[in-house]
């Protein structure tokens, strides 16, 4: 699943494109970047996990929101994930993810601070088919 950063996108945001051959792959893959970019998760233990519950009216928008749960887990918990696992499947006309994130929680003492995602930014955001494959395009706030 090819991660390609989109360096002369935005001066304060980071912008990225995945390709993935599956749904699945793409939120994955998705979520890895988000935790990546704030810090080593080769650092991490996963002595924690989070569960991931959510709908949404669209793939996409379900994307949006398991990207902003990332962030929610974050600035609420101190819960910085290095990994997740996810289903994800239509149920009562709904998108829907199930999974966990799989972490711990952040010490500065033993961990390294990365960039400070704010946002997940909806400018341009998608999240789309092509042929027998998936892309997304997404834009970070930071």
């Amino acid at each position: 699943m090819p991660v390609k950063f989109l360096d002369d996108e935005a001066i304060a945001d980071i912008a990225f494109i995945i390709d993935s051959d599956t749904l699945e792959g793409i939120f994955i893959e998705a979520c890895t970047v988000l935790f990546k970019l704030q810090t080593d998760i080769e650092l991490l233990d996963a002595n924690l996990v989070f569960p991931i519950s959510l709908n949404a009216s669209s793939y996409e928008r379900l994307l949006y929101n398991v990207l902003a749960e990332i962030l929610y887990y974050k600035d609420a918990e101190l819960f910085f994930p290095k990994s997740m696992d996810i289903k994800l499947f239509e149920e009562d006309g709904k998108f829907v993810a199930k999974g966990n994130f799989h972490g711990t929680e952040f010490n500065d003492e033993l961990h390294t601070r990365g960039n400070d995602i704010k946002a997940i930014t909806m400018h341009d955001f998608y999240l789309k088919q092509i042929d027998n494959a998936w892309q997304a395009y997404i834009l970070i706030d930071i």
